[in-house]
């Protein structure tokens, strides 16, 4: 019938259980010592294989570096001589038999653009001040580029002037009979 309910005693002798407890106890001290030995064990393992990752890296790293600042470092060294090269053209010293102008109007480029850009710029602006020397005054061409700022604008005086036109007679037959020397 279903108000009946059963109640079942067990009775074991004293210390049964208790026997087993420590038993129990004990493989399960004995089980975390081994858990705790083995993780331990995988720890250092994997510390040793991180510190193994760190150092091949950093070694990595500074050989890439060396060998980017190496690359920078070259091209670097033809604006020092650009440098050199600057101050005599403020001189009006065109250097063409310089070690350093021969170097970079007839050596390689450099492989970083700007610097590169920088050299061919100013193998243009040597030649064009050359040229502009050649026919202005020397002294006005060294203070333009000095940048005194009364040669770089134009001078203009108003002044009353008379100018006078002649031709001579059969002159052009003249000068087309002579010859050019």
């Amino acid at each position: 019938d279903s108000s009946t309910a059963w109640l079942v005693v067990v009775v074991l002798p004293q210390g049964v259980l208790r026997g087993l407890g420590h038993a129990a106890q004990a493989q399960v001290k004995v089980l975390e010592k081994e858990t705790r030995e083995e993780w331990q064990k995988t720890l250092r393992d994997e510390q040793a294989i991180a510190l193994g990752i760190f150092s091949a890296m950093l070694v990595l790293s500074i050989c890439i570096a060396m060998a980017l600042s190496a690359l920078v470092a070259r091209p670097l060294r033809h604006l020092s001589s650009l440098g050199t090269l600057m101050r005599r053209l403020g001189d009006l010293d065109f250097a063409h038999d310089s070690s350093e102008l021969i170097d970079l109007r007839t050596g390689s480029r450099s492989l970083i653009d700007e610097v590169g850009k920088l050299q061919g710029t100013f193998c243009r602006l040597s030649q064009g001040i050359e040229t502009f020397a050649k026919f202005i005054p020397e002294g006005v061409v060294r203070n333009i580029v000095r940048g005194d700022h009364r040669f770089t604008r134009p001078h203009v005086v108003p002044r009353m002037v008379t100018v006078m036109f002649s031709d001579i007679r059969d002159f052009t037959s003249i000068a087309e009979a002579m010859s050019l020397t």
